[in-house]
């Protein structure tokens, strides 16, 4: 799928290369994904452990709603602007999807 933003920008956005890690990941190419989108992988955890227990709020019905707490949200947004920037730079090309 190619990208909007990378085709009338020629900036890789932090999502470039998502579907092509995705399909890595579905194949056991853990190698091909990080080379494709190492994005995934930096926050994958925190978004394991959200959608985990929002799912354990769905099914067991607990009182207590599952929340990020705004700390977490501003470093990954951080973290993502970084990437952005960072894959954009010549130096740091090993960030930018495989073609």
């Amino acid at each position: 799928i190619p990208c909007v933003f990378h085709k009338i920008t020629g900036l890789y956005c932090p999502g470039c290369g998502i579907t092509r890690a995705l399909f890595s990941i579905i194949e056991l190419d853990f190698i091909r994904a990080i080379h494709n989108n190492l994005l995934i992988f930096i926050l994958a955890p925190v978004l394991l452990y959200y959608f985990v227990n929002k799912l354990k709020y769905w099914i067991l019905l607990e009182k207590e709603k599952v929340i990020l707490p705004n700390s977490i949200i501003y470093t990954m947004l951080v973290i993502t602007f970084l990437f952005f920037i960072l894959r954009n730079i010549d130096y740091f090309e090993f960030l930018r999807p495989m073609g």
